[in-house]
């Protein structure tokens, strides 16, 4: 029977790493890329986006990553034919999307960057350089990480994203274990948006 799913939704979790950190995973081709994971940071990175990208599955869509058999693409990230999906992590928090429409998401901790000018040249074109500021630059630098996961391009070159009035993304601030987080969500205009914030609970 075809998977029928809804034609227009959007759901955003945040939580902590720490709370998806079981290993229970069940799909396959997830859990070798993790056991091959060298870095057991990585592994735990992994492990935890994919769980909860598990429990957004069941709890929204009644369904689990077998039945909408996720792969990896050409430039390595995970796809579905029967939806889109981001993840997205730092330091202790965790961010998933699900969508009915192309979606990226990025969070980041909110600190001070030790190369941020090395870093602005890389990833801001030559307007966004010339109205450089540092406090702002993590709020640009996340917005250009969610569009860049949003149009799936091989590589992320920063000065090559156009962030402009028509771009939409959507931003939260959470704070949690003493750190300050910014998420971005980047998609569609005509998409129904859901954010659950799951570090409050």
């Amino acid at each position: 029977m075809p998977l029928k799913l809804p034609t227009n939704f959007t759901y955003i979790y945040v939580s902590s790493l720490e709370k998806y950190l079981y290993e229970d995973l069940f799909y396959a081709p997830r859990k070798e890329e993790i056991d091959n994971c060298k870095s057991s940071k990585s592994r735990n990175e992994k492990t935890a986006v994919w769980n909860l990208f598990e429990k957004i599955l069941k709890e929204k869509l009644g369904i689990t990553s077998l039945e909408i058999k996720p792969y990896k693409n050409e430039n390595g990230k995970w796809i579905s034919e029967f939806l889109h999906f981001s993840f997205s992590h730092s330091k202790d928090l965790i961010m998933v999307g699900i969508s009915s429409n192309p979606i990226g998401v990025d969070i980041q901790e909110i600190k001070p960057f030790k190369n941020a000018k090395t870093l602005a040249k890389l990833a801001l074109n030559d307007e966004e350089r010339a109205n450089f500021d540092e406090k702002e630059f993590i709020e640009i630098w996340s917005k250009k990480e969610a569009v860049f996961k949003k149009i799936d391009l091989p590589n992320f070159v920063g000065n090559k994203i156009i962030i402009d009035k028509n771009t939409k993304c959507l931003f939260n601030n959470y704070n949690y274990n003493c750190s300050t987080y910014v998420a971005v969500m980047s998609t569609n205009e005509d998409s129904n948006v859901e954010f659950i914030n799951e570090i409050s609970k």
